[in-house]
């Protein structure tokens, strides 16, 4: 199963998008089995989305050891401020890796995605980037192969760059009307923006 990292500093829109995604895990399966969502909320957020059936904890340890012991029933797994959360123990990179085998999927949210470990990180298909900084815009372009990530610097607030790996990156924008994302175009590089922009000054005489 793909797992997702949500990226980007504070206020501009990780929590949002996040719980606009687990709605659509309530129509999901595996194996026939129908997904529960797992998250983990150190802030105690009132206003996550859950159901009858799904699971909330402040406390890592006990998050973890849950998730761990459901292996008949699959998880949509959620951890907001991953970085602090999670920090750097090896048993948490289990989200990402062997938690796939039962189902689960895992959903890191992070203001600080360079302090989750380099197993965290790698074993995501999926990143949500919003405005971040340069030093981790750098860094998870480098890891996505996905040069165009650099422009999530110039994010606005719930404006994303949506990647997956071995796939084109696209630009998003979170709109709490329709409770989507609003498709904005394919991502360009700052070579490809140069590029169009002098072919614009050329067609402009």
């Amino acid at each position: 199963m793909p797992h997702s990292l949500i990226a980007g500093m504070t206020c501009c829109g990780k929590s949002s998008v996040a719980k606009l995604l687990i709605p659509r895990w309530r129509k999901r399966t595996w194996n026939g089995k129908p997904y529960r969502i797992a998250l983990l909320d150190p802030l105690r957020d009132p206003s996550w989305p859950l159901a009858d059936g799904d699971c909330a904890f402040t406390n890592a340890d006990q998050f973890l050891l849950y998730c761990k012991s459901s292996i008949d029933k699959p998880l949509a797994i959620f951890v907001d401020e991953g970085a602090q959360t999670l920090a750097r123990g090896v048993d948490y990179n289990w989200l990402t890796t062997q938690a796939r085998h039962w189902g689960h999927e895992s959903h890191i949210i992070s203001q600080r995605p360079t302090d989750l470990t380099p197993q965290v990180r790698g074993n995501c298909e999926w990143l949500y980037l919003f405005q971040t900084d340069c030093n981790a815009a750098k860094l998870l372009s480098m890891e996505w192969n996905q040069p165009a990530l650099l422009e999530a610097v110039k994010n606005q607030r719930l404006h994303l760059h949506l990647a997956r790996r071995l796939a084109e990156t696209h630009r998003y924008k979170v709109d709490f009307a329709t409770k989507t994302l609003v498709f904005l175009g394919d991502a360009c590089t700052p070579i490809q923006k140069r590029s169009a922009s002098r072919s614009k000054r050329v067609k402009s005489f």
